[in-house]
């Protein structure tokens, strides 16, 4: 890159902003020619500034980050026929936190909320919800261990008149959880805070994996890293549910050098994976 001299220097010497040398360069009546490369450089630069320069060049080398509170869980039921408006702001209350958790989790089970709605036939809408419902449940046996009878159930009914609003009208879609081994459902809401946490930052996890453009090599956001010596001996657990430690291997892992490091179980903060 070529340097000014001191006497092309000596207009622009208070300048302490892009915008300041923006204007110092503007501000010579006869610019040199390498003056006037440096005004054509700086003016190309993103929002024409240093920042946006340096910004653009950084960006795409950052990792993305994924924070997954205790608030950030899924709820165990939609209104679907009024979820666009609502969506839109045509319809009160506003789309909370957990209904849009619900809806990663549809696509995560391989549908979505339109498709839902294009089903014209109840045998149409009984198929989709059985291969959602099959395809949710392979992957939470991969990966929650302690108990494989469990099974994740999505339906959509017809709301009933006595059920609490807004779930008394319209079409209602639902998340239940089947123990076959004692042969009964329960209601998604109804199992433990440890098994909704986790199944709520499963579902948010894999589409932000899906939808991020650079998972670069992982990063960390907040403490709680464990080092190469303990990872053998950590505790498979997090919010008292216990799931697999070959899940937190393949996933939940940090390179920092020519070490890997597993996040720290106890903490309610994780790291992207690294692309594979």
């Amino acid at each position: 890159m070529e340097k000014l001299d001191e006497e092309e220097r000596q207009p622009l010497a208070k300048a302490t902003k892009t915008q300041e040398l923006i204007a110092a360069l503007e501000g010579i009546k006869e610019r040199t020619q390498k003056q006037q490369r440096l005004l054509d450089r700086v003016n190309g630069y993103p929002s024409k500034t240093i920042t946006g320069a340096v910004t653009q060049l950084l960006k795409p080398g950052l990792p993305q980050f994924l924070y997954s509170s205790h608030y950030d869980r899924m709820v165990g039921q939609l209104r679907l026929d009024t979820y666009n408006a609502r969506k839109q702001g045509q319809q009160q209350p506003p789309i909370e936190v957990g209904e849009r958790v619900f809806l990663d989790f549809l696509e995560y089970a391989g549908t979505s909320l339109e498709e839902i709605n294009r089903a014209t036939t109840y045998e149409g809408l009984n198929a989709r919800c059985e291969a959602a419902s099959n395809r949710i449940t392979q992957q939470l046996l991969e990966y929650w261990t302690q108990n494989p009878t469990l099974e994740i159930e999505v339906r959509v009914t017809k709301a009933e008149l006595n059920d609490p609003p807004p779930f008394n009208q319209g079409v209602i879609a639902r998340a239940r959880v089947r123990n076959n081994l004692h042969k009964l459902t329960l209601p998604f809401s109804e199992r433990s805070a440890g098994f909704i946490w986790f199944f709520s930052f499963l579902v948010k996890f894999a589409q932000v994996r899906k939808t991020g453009d650079n998972l670069g090599s992982g990063a960390f956001l907040g403490s709680g890293l464990i080092s190469p010596r303990r990872m053998a001996s950590c505790r498979p657990c997090i919010n008292s549910a216990s799931f697999s430690l070959a899940w937190l291997k393949a996933n939940l892992t940090v390179t920092i050098g020519n070490s890997t490091w597993l996040v720290d179980l106890t903490a309610s903060h994780f790291c992207l994976p690294p692309t594979r």
